[in-house]
């Protein structure tokens, strides 16, 4: 089983994330949880800012996920991948070939799209193959609406910048204002 959640910054990605993984840890059968994280995200954790238990996860690159397999313990395992969109092929990749497993559910967390709005990374692919896709929003920066959108206040540079200084939620309105004035 594969589930997905997205959503623009500061929407709650990460907190969500952590709570499914609290729900399954809570269940009498036995599971092993892997983590996950890009290794461009510097850091081994999944945290969340609402102050929920973070987890330790491993720092791997895309091509990491083409050798990665799991015995056969007779385990369920938990497999927790954060900041899905600095990573891409090997992850989908690795997700088809874990779709349907009963012993393997995946949990994914990260942005489909970048401050530019242009699609980010390997997660809107997954998702068109009918996983089940929790998106998340944020409160807009700007005009505290629903925001589905993450700007980046500043110079424009590259797609891939790690962090979150410089980056806001906003509608798509005050996003679309934002650009024009940029």
């Amino acid at each position: 089983m594969v589930r997905v959640t997205t959503g623009c910054m500061w929407s709650g990605k990460s907190a969500a994330l952590l709570a499914v993984v609290r729900y399954y840890l809570s269940s009498p059968q036995p599971i092993r949880v892997e983590a996950y994280v890009p290794s461009t995200a510097g850091v081994a954790v999944i945290r969340s800012r609402d102050g929920s238990p973070s987890l330790p996860a491993k720092p791997v690159e895309d091509k990491d996920f083409h050798d990665l397999s799991f015995r056969e313990d007779h385990l369920k395992y938990l497999v927790v991948v954060s900041e899905c969109q600095f990573l891409g092929p090997g992850l989908a990749s690795f997700t088809a070939r874990h779709m349907r497993s009963h012993d393997v559910c995946l949990l994914l967390e990260g942005l489909s799209y970048d401050s530019d709005h242009q699609p980010f990374g390997p997660l809107l692919e997954i998702t068109s193959w009918g996983c089940p896709t929790t998106t998340l929003y944020a409160c807009c920066a700007v005009c505290r609406g629903r925001a589905t959108h993450t700007y980046h206040r500043g110079p424009k540079g590259a797609q891939v910048q790690v962090g979150d200084s410089g980056y806001e939620p906003r509608c798509e309105p005050c996003w679309l204002m934002g650009r024009q004035w940029a």
